[in-house]
């Protein structure tokens, strides 16, 4: 899903029931320093029922753990985008293609900042092809780009790792991504192998 839509799904909902077991959570502890207060001087409470609770909180807790990344890795490749300038670019390497010269540098960066919101729920696009984005300070950005079939452009997913490997960090949907590389000379894979569309041996113009 593009747009808000993608907002929605990858940030906003999140968001939302992150802040209801964050409120929810606030509520408990609450509650069990009121009942703690209340107990006479001297009494001990049975462990099972504190062991029962400490096991519910730590499923929460590493639930709310989990719902923290997802909003941040939603924003945070948005934000990094947002920032990126051609300037700070060394290099670009869209699988066997590498691509120095400032003015393709700069016409990759501008499809990537074109970026829209994307949320993945059923897939769409074919094979990936690795990006590699290499910043001036040395930083490397791990990438892979699809194009999406029933929308033209290409959705872009960022990880630790090259070809996708490694922790992922988000995506997005670039509708002009495909259209700059295949100008550049790298087109995208028109091709689906998991779905018995096998590629050629080199992605072709479309």
């Amino acid at each position: 899903m593009r747009g808000f839509a993608g907002f929605l799904f990858d940030v906003l909902l999140p968001a939302l029931f992150l802040s209801f077991f964050g409120f929810a959570i606030a509520g408990v502890v609450r509650v069990d320093r009121r009942q703690r207060q209340l107990w006479p001087e001297g009494f001990q409470p049975s462990t099972a029922p504190a062991l029962k609770k400490l096991f519910k909180l730590a499923v929460v807790s590493a639930w709310t753990i989990t719902m923290i990344f997802v909003v941040y890795r939603g924003l945070r490749i948005h934000y990094d985008l947002w920032v990126l300038q051609p300037k700070n670019v060394e290099a670009v390497y869209v699988g066997g293609h590498q691509f120095t010269d400032r003015s393709s540098i700069a016409q990759i960066v501008i499809a990537l900042k074109a970026s829209e919101w994307y949320s993945v729920n059923h897939g769409g696009w074919g094979d990936e092809t690795p990006i590699l984005v290499k910043m001036a300070s040395g930083e490397e950005w791990h990438m892979t780009a699809g194009y999406h079939f029933a929308q033209h452009g290409a959705v872009i997913l960022r990880s630790t790792g090259r070809g996708g490997s490694g922790l992922q960090l988000g995506q997005v949907f670039s509708p002009t991504l495909p259209n700059v590389l295949e100008q550049l000379g790298a087109p995208l894979w028109h091709c689906d192998t998991a779905h018995g569309r096998p590629c050629s041996t080199s992605p072709e113009p479309h």
